[in-house]
């Protein structure tokens, strides 16, 4: 969407501001302009003054469950979801509690109505009713 008569600022964002690793894998705005940063060393939210950092809690299960993000979608509601090197996860907004979706090494996630999940060359979607993924589409073969 155009932003007309809007002034737009950027800034850069280092570990001398508090982000939490210089090496960003994704960025992603969410229904409430915050910015969320996936870095191989947690998950950092940006309000466009200061950075809080998310990182796996020993002990804790509603902590972040690895470090490493790779990828970051959303569904606009309060909800995020992220493609780690161990799996996918959700997080919710109003609990700030993570929880695990998958793991496992996944290929891709999007969010589009349904949370998509591809693996090799098949693609799921996230059935968040009963808990688990089920199968979607699988892509040919190069070739076929």
């Amino acid at each position: 969407m155009p932003m007309y008569g809007q002034t737009v600022h950027f800034k850069s964002l280092t570990t001398d501001n508090g982000l939490s690793q210089i090496s960003v894998n994704s960025i992603f705005q969410d229904e409430n302009r915050l910015v969320w940063i996936g870095t191989r060393d947690g998950l950092n939210r940006y309000d466009g003054q200061n950075i809080r950092i998310f990182k796996l809690e020993k002990n804790n299960p509603n902590s972040l469950f690895c470090n490493n993000v790779l990828q970051i979608t959303g569904n606009k509601k309060g909800r995020l979801f992220l493609r780690c090197t161990e799996g996918i996860c959700a997080f919710d907004f109003r609990t700030e509690q993570f929880r695990v979706l998958a793991t496992g090494d996944y290929g891709a996630i999007l969010y589009k109505d349904e949370l998509y999940i591809a693996r090799k060359n098949e693609i799921y979607i996230w059935n968040d009713s009963i808990g688990r993924y089920e199968f979607f589409y699988q892509l040919l073969p190069k070739g076929a």
